[in-house]
């Protein structure tokens, strides 16, 4: 019966409409993510997709990671050389003073860089790659201190794209991170002066700090050409903290919600090296990451602020966020980008079939009408299980035009 309803409406339309209604349906597929970019309509779906987040039934929180802020507030004021490069002796005390207060996990959101960026390979203990030695030794010490404690610390690598690769970074001439032996497992072997122990080589890891395109995405392992691949700064913490919840993002694209606002508050690390009795309480027994929330030196803003679905935030937060979605498990999966274009195919072919089985050009747009409810209610279904959004509104607008102006012309 089916078929038959089928085959009577091909038969009412003659070839040239069916081939028109094709080229419509392939153009408007087509031009449908360029809609979306002139539109800036991906912007709005994100800030969709985190305000039914944020009403979920489970509250959003943060349970697993503490943010250590360095601000004007802390040192730079006082600091000779200004803010950046960022003092390393600076961060070897806040290393230090996150190890007295007995924190589970340091992480280190700091870029720092070798004398000449062009160098693609740095040799172990070649250390006229290192600006500012004598600091970079003191953080070098202070991180393999904190490791020989038990302490999991996490340090970011800079990758380059197209295709990825691992960057030379401050940490290698010592030793540290300098290859990957399997999928977020560094090797650790130090270097003269600067010997790392089994167990201390077993509780440093890296990853790198690039954030993706989509502002909701955590960002994925990545393959550098190595034996193993790289995790992200945020896989890499959580890894630390959890393997078996790290391993559920692996390479795969998953979304997070953002927390809100009041729930990504930072500590400033002038508070930490005071030894304020109410942030080692708050810290101890905690993941910590450390990034740098001064004002830039223009004044306008803070230094390393992204954009991010809650609006522009420091990417310390970010990084903050990603790691707690993956503990948390609040990670979603978005429908693979094949089954979305299959899938809208198959819709517009139904959509043109509907119009074409319709005779009156009103009833054609109450049908608009009626197929756009559905279609809203399906997408909100559907954001809410994958986090992807439907692509069926502009084929559905566009076939319905060609059927109202092909009814409008016989």
């Amino acid at each position: 019966m089916a078929v038959g309803r089928i085959a009577g409406i091909l038969q009412s339309k003659s070839r040239r409409y069916w081939l028109t209604a094709a080229l419509v349906l392939a153009a408007t597929v087509a031009l449908t993510p360029w809609v979306n970019e002139h539109l800036n309509l991906n912007s709005l779906r994100y800030k969709f997709f985190q305000v039914m987040g944020t009403y979920a039934a489970r509250q959003l929180e943060s349970r697993y990671i503490k943010v250590v802020a360095v601000t004007n507030d802390d040192y730079i004021h006082d600091e000779p050389q200004g803010s950046s490069p960022i003092n390393r002796h600076y961060l070897a005390r806040i290393v230090d003073a996150l190890r007295q207060a007995n924190v589970q996990l340091i992480a280190l959101d700091f870029n720092l860089h070798i004398k000449d960026p062009s160098v693609t390979a740095v040799s172990v203990g070649d250390f006229s790659h290192i600006v500012n030695k004598q600091q970079v030794d003191t953080l070098v010490r202070a991180v393999i201190e904190a490791a020989d404690n038990d302490i999991k610390v996490v340090l970011p690598k800079n990758i380059a794209i197209e295709p990825y690769r691992l960057v030379p970074d401050i940490y290698q001439p010592y030793g540290i991170c300098t290859k990957l032996v399997a999928d977020g497992r560094w090797d650790n072997p130090g270097s003269a002066g600067f010997a790392i122990s089994p167990k201390a080589a077993r509780n440093i890891a890296c990853g790198y700090i690039q954030l993706p395109y989509d502002e909701r995405q955590v960002p994925p392992m990545l393959d550098v050409g190595e034996k193993g691949r790289i995790d992200s700064l945020s896989l890499a913490i959580a890894r630390a903290k959890d393997p078996r919840a790290a391993a559920a993002v692996g390479t795969a694209t998953k979304f997070v919600t953002y927390l809100p606002a009041s729930e990504t508050e930072s500590i400033p690390a002038g508070k930490l090296l005071k030894a304020d009795p109410d942030v080692l309480d708050t810290l101890r027994h905690n993941a910590v990451v450390v990034g740098g929330m001064w004002l830039s030196s223009d004044g306008l803003g803070l230094v390393d602020v992204h954009d991010a679905v809650t609006g522009p935030i420091s990417g310390v937060l970010i990084h903050e966020n990603f790691a707690e979605g993956i503990l948390d498990g609040r990670q979603v999966a978005p429908l693979p980008e094949w089954v979305l274009i299959a899938v809208e195919i198959a819709a517009g072919i139904v959509f043109a079939l509907l119009f074409a089985a319709v005779a009156d050009a009103w009833i054609k747009l109450v049908l608009l009408v009626a197929i756009s409810v559905i279609l809203f209610a399906a997408q909100w279904l559907i954001f809410a299980l994958f986090g992807t959004f439907f692509e069926a509104f502009l084929p559905l607008l566009g076939l319905s035009l060609h059927s109202i102006v092909e009814k409008l012309l016989e």
